[in-house]
């Protein structure tokens, strides 16, 4: 866990450092950028500064007088459902409504006419197409006097309170503080009078309001009386009263009677199906007697039987003697089976009357209770009716109670006085400023500046944009350089201790590893574009080279514009171009320089095809004997832009140099070069990025040899 937490901490250190390391580098890239175009920073910032200064001691004194005011919510109420003045009105829509009042044309107007007598006409400007102030008419001279007010008025609401600020900006101190106050006690009165009007307009909508609010109630309370007359309405309640009552007597009674018809009907029942077993039939003195005979004579029968056969006369007779009573018997049970038929069918018609006479009640009921919703319904209108006017009328109190209060909602705070310091223009303030606003808009200018430029300037650039290792970097030569400019082109040979000397020995390291196993020893010098110093890199490569002990030839291969002999100072009138016409040997071209271990075969005369000699079998030939007899073969070839000729020279040799000049190549041409080179298959070893500035904080060379060195 030690261990662990050690490395993780190791870890976020490192990120963290390189982080920091980031950011300075970032940092001193952007110092670099600023440091780099810093006159062009500066002239921006004098500019600024210069044209802010001119205005600011040139703008003639401003003066601001300011009134606060504090605005109340107006508590005029004239309906509860509806109001002249919102109640829910919230104070930020109050104060913004307010603002825009003040701002109004008729406030400034009302202002412009208490002022008029002292408001100096001198302050309005000639108008647009209206001639001078002279041809100007009354009206006119009105309307510009508030255009002018307006233009003055600056209304400023103090946010989370219900204060606002008035002020008046002008070049009078005096008129300012009498314009603000003036402004204010308008628009108080303004308010007052506002507020005023209001109540008498409510006091006349509420007597309007009042006036058909007691039509209102007259015409409901004739239509309830016509109805409880055309009812025959007296009393609800008593009327409900009754009703419930006898419905509840005819339930009582159509039960009872219910009951009592239940009872009959099955006393009919029971009597039809045998009339004997009936109470009454039992109990029936006479049907006694008639039955006792009849048991009687049943007894006597039966006696006869168990002497003589049923044929005997005295047993006939006896039969028939018994028949005749009970058919008396049965006809004496009849009367009681009628008797309850009759009380039977009389309780079922009581039934029926009653549950008639409990339907009627019922029907008469629910017209009753009908009666009694449209009753309420015109009860509670006029209920209502005579509170609403109860509450007009109270309102109407109200309001011609207020009419008698001229009050405003609006209040002087603070009025203004007359200001003893201009408010603009503010002299240091605006110096400020424009040295910060300038500082910021140059150090941006320089900064889009330098994203702006497409062209080649740092090592990066040619690594991830021209898509080429970088073999070195060269500073640029200055003037001031003891070597002179003539002899420029030499320098590593005239001024060995030179930073430029340094610069192309670093380039002679990396070229040495970059062919480490011997491979590129024809090497082609080249570039883009005219100008790019590919010919002072050609001279200085084969100097440092010599230095280090190497046999060098160095070849003009630009046959259109050579400048190798100049820069040598040897003749130029036989060269590479009277070899490959073949009209020399190559011993006879090859010539001695002042730099040790150099040769050189300068152009010779300019032919008329050079690209068919650079192409030719005997520039090849060349180039064979030449790696025979060097150590290294420099060749110093026209930009591949222009023409052919050094991918021509490239194809041959054993590597190719691209001098790429910081600050002017662009870096599509320098990648458009690279596709060139990689059309024919040269081998691309490297690129050097020449004439690169060191004068600035920010530069390559500045930091690795001053600082570098130094510490």
């Amino acid at each position: 866990m030690t261990s662990d937490s050690t490395a993780a901490d190791s870890l976020s250190l490192q990120q963290e450092s390189d982080t920091v390391s980031s950011a300075m580098q970032q940092l001193h890239g952007l110092a670099g950028m600023i440091w780099k175009r810093r006159w062009s920073a500066l002239t921006f910032l004098l500019l600024v500064v210069t044209i802010v200064s001119v205005y600011t001691f040139s703008e003639k004194p401003v003066y601001k007088a300011s009134t606060l005011l504090r605005i109340n919510k107006d508590d005029l109420k004239v309906l509860s459902m509806q109001e002249f003045v919102a109640a829910d009105e919230t104070t930020d829509e109050l104060i913004r409504t307010e603002v825009e009042v003040l701002y109004s044309h008729d406030l400034a107007e009302k202002v412009a006419d208490v002022l008029q007598p002292r408001f100096p006409y001198s302050m309005v400007a000639q108008l647009p197409g209206r001639g001078t102030r002279t041809e100007l008419t009354d009206e006119q001279r009105r309307e510009a006097v508030v255009e002018r007010l307006l233009a003055m008025l600056d209304v400023d609401p103090i946010r989370g309170s219900r204060l606002v600020r008035l002020s008046i900006y002008s070049r009078s101190n005096k008129l300012a503080a009498e314009i603000a106050n003036t402004w204010a006690d308008i628009y108080i009165r303004k308010s007052a009078d506002k507020k005023l009007d209001a109540s008498r307009f409510a006091g006349q909508m509420l007597d309007k309001q009042i006036a058909e609010q007691k039509a209102h109630v007259e015409e409901v309370e004739r239509k309830l009386h016509a109805y409880t007359r055309e009812q025959g309405i007296y009393s609800f309640d008593d009327m409900k009263a009754n009703v419930n009552q006898r419905l509840s007597e005819l339930n009582s009674l159509l039960t009872e009677a219910e009951s009592d018809r239940i009872r009959k009907q099955v006393a009919y029942e029971s009597t039809k199906d045998n009339p004997l077993s009936t109470r009454a039939a039992v109990d029936d003195p006479v049907v006694q007697q008639l039955g006792q005979e009849v048991v009687k004579l049943e007894a006597e029968h039966a006696d006869l039987l168990k002497v003589y056969k049923p044929e005997f006369p005295d047993c006939v007779r006896l039969r028939a003697r018994i028949g005749l009573l009970e058919t008396a018997i049965r006809r004496h049970a009849n009367v009681y089976l009628q008797s309850a038929a009759v009380e039977y069918a009389a309780s079922a018609q009581r039934v029926d009357a009653l549950k008639k006479e409990l339907a009627a009640r019922q029907q008469d009921a629910v017209k009753l209770e009908d009666a009694a919703v449209d009753y309420h319904v015109l009860s509670r209108e006029l209920e209502t009716s005579i509170g609403h006017l109860q509450s007009l009328l109270s309102r109407g109190k109200e309001a011609a109670s207020s009419m008698q209060i001229r009050a405003s909602k609006v209040s002087v705070v603070d009025p203004a006085r007359v200001p003893t310091r201009p408010n603009s223009p503010r002299t240091a303030l605006n110096l400020a400023l424009a040295l910060i606003v300038g500082t910021v808009l140059a150090c941006g200018s320089c900064v889009m500046l330098e994203y702006m430029d497409t062209t080649v300037r740092t090592p990066e650039d040619v690594e991830r944009d021209v898509g080429e290792a970088l073999l070195g970097v060269v500073p640029e030569i200055e003037e001031e350089d003891e070597v002179g400019a003539d002899n420029k082109d030499m320098i590593c040979h005239l001024d060995t201790k030179s930073t430029i000397s340094e610069a192309y020995r670093t380039i002679r390291t990396s070229l040495a590893f970059a062919s480490a196993k011997g491979e590129a020893r024809n090497i082609v010098i080249s570039s883009a574009m005219p100008g790019e110093g590919k010919t002072i890199t050609a001279i200085n490569i084969a100097t440092v080279l010599g230095q280090m002990g190497e046999n060098v030839l160095l070849i003009d291969a630009d046959m259109r514009r050579p400048r190798l002999h100049r820069s040598l100072r040897l003749p130029n009138n036989r060269g590479l171009s009277t070899y490959l016409v073949g009209r020399c040997d190559l011993n006879d071209v090859v010539k001695p320089t002042c730099i040790p271990n150099v040769d050189v075969i300068v152009s010779g005369p300019l032919p008329p095809n050079p690209s068919e000699l650079i192409n030719s079998d005997r520039m090849s030939q060349l180039m064979s004997e030449c790696k025979q007899n060097y150590d290294r073969v420099i060749i110093d070839t026209p930009p591949v832009m222009a023409v052919t000729d050094s991918r021509l020279a490239a194809a041959k040799a054993d590597g190719l140099i691209h001098v790429i000049h910081a600050g002017r190549t662009d870096k599509k041409c320098a990648r458009l070069a690279k596709r060139h080179f990689d059309s024919v298959g040269a081998k691309v070893i490297g690129a050097v990025l020449n004439n690169v500035e060191s004068d600035h904080e920010g530069s390559y060379y500045n930091y690795y040899y001053h600082r570098a060195y130094e510490n």
